[in-house]
């Protein structure tokens, strides 16, 4: 049986999230010694995915692949449908469905990649039992399964921050004037004050970064009903009750989480995950987006670059004002003149893509590909 929901209230914006393509799961599946599903014809699940759009994206440039994105929203639903029949796309479902009941509706194994996007840490614990156990159930024998959530420890502030807005609410009626209330708090608590320990000025910067959010995700991802931050630990140990086995982090500049030390033999999930766990304990991390694969595969723990020569890259590469390599946000610089050129030519012809055999004759320049792919900045497929 199905229910409205606070996503039929407010809507939450639609949005593209590129660490959730395809592409980049295959890509990091891929380097680690695994095959992975072509993209070009892939099968590809979005659980909890509102209307549907950053799959819809996605499908538009991949038409003999399949998808199918659903949720409980049925007008977040409606959304897509009108998105897709407007799209004319065929290759494309949005569907409402209970995450609790949708397992019944899936064949085995049917799905390449599946998608989990700001759905985990947001839900009761009985829907987070139910989407662990929708991958396991429908995830391919060589697929991967995407989860993002709000992570502990840095998860611990945020909850802290949610508690003194939930205080500051508790009397207040009407959506709009919540939300006003809110913004007038976060403003008033973000002045940062000469008496402020480290402790304090952590809570403080996370309320100007709430403050740069529009209202929809304040609404729904600070106020709503559930705000579960995770550890890593729990939900890799959640996994495995599934028989998923924790591959790696597909948020930018986090690939190294899921191989090991450089010229380490030998390493375990295991000392992967106590790894990257006591690294969120150190950088007090908030996110993790993490990746899954079935238990029983043979993960390399050390990157296969030579897996790169097989792939085309794309990118948004500029030359800035002092002579260094633009590219969105980040700015970096290389000492290598002809991969800066190559970089360069790419973001002259984007999105056009090109072989990265023709610059990736050494392993300084592989090593550069793969730390760019990381970075989120070179798209590779």
């Amino acid at each position: 049986m199905i229910h409205s929901c606070s996503y039929d209230t407010v809507a939450y914006p639609s949005a593209t999230f590129p660490q959730t393509h395809p592409d980049r799961l295959a890509i990091i599946a891929r380097l680690h010694g695994l095959d992975a599903p072509p993209v070009e014809s892939a099968r590809v699940l979005e659980i909890g995915g509102g209307d549907g759009f950053n799959v819809i994206a996605v499908a538009a440039a991949f038409p003999d692949s399949r998808f199918l994105s659903f949720d409980l929203s049925a007008t977040a639903v409606a959304r897509g449908q009108a998105l897709v029949a407007a799209s004319g796309l065929a290759s494309v479902r949005i569907e409402q469905a209970d995450i609790l009941e949708m397992a019944e509706a899936i064949e085995p194994g049917a799905w390449d990649y599946i998608i989990a996007h700001g759905v985990y840490a947001w839900v009761p614990g009985s829907v987070r039992e139910a989407i662990m156990a929708l991958a396991g159930h429908a995830l391919a024998p060589d697929g991967v399964f995407f989860v993002s959530y709000n992570c502990r420890p840095g998860g611990h502030v945020r909850q802290v921050m949610r508690d003194m807005l939930l205080h500051e609410l508790a009397d207040v009626q009407g959506i709009e004037l919540r939300m006003a209330v809110a913004r007038r708090f976060l403003v008033d608590f973000a002045q940062p004050r000469k008496d402020d320990d480290s402790v304090v000025a952590a809570m403080r910067a996370q309320a100007v970064a709430m403050l740069g959010r529009p209202d929809a995700v304040l609404f729904h991802d600070e106020l709503g009903e559930v705000f579960a931050p995770q550890y890593l630990a729990d939900v890799a140990a959640a996994a495995r009750q599934h028989g998923l086995e924790f591959l790696n982090d597909a948020g930018r500049s986090r690939m190294g989480d899921g191989f090991g030390a450089e010229g380490l033999a030998s390493v375990s999930t295991g000392e992967i995950l106590r790894a990257a766990q006591s690294d969120d304990f150190a950088a007090m991390r908030f996110f993790r987006q993490s990746l899954f694969v079935r238990q029983g595969r043979t993960i390399c723990r050390q990157p296969q670059l030579a897996t790169l020569l097989d792939c085309r890259a794309a990118g948004q590469f500029q030359l800035g004002d002092d002579g260094d390599i633009r590219c969105g946000e980040a700015t970096f610089a290389l000492s290598d003149g002809g991969l800066s050129q190559w970089l360069l030519d790419l973001g002259s012809t984007w999105p056009k893509h090109r072989s990265v055999r023709e610059i990736a004759t050494d392993d300084d320049r592989m090593q550069a590909l793969y730390r760019l792919h990381g970075m989120g900045l070179l798209h590779l497929t």
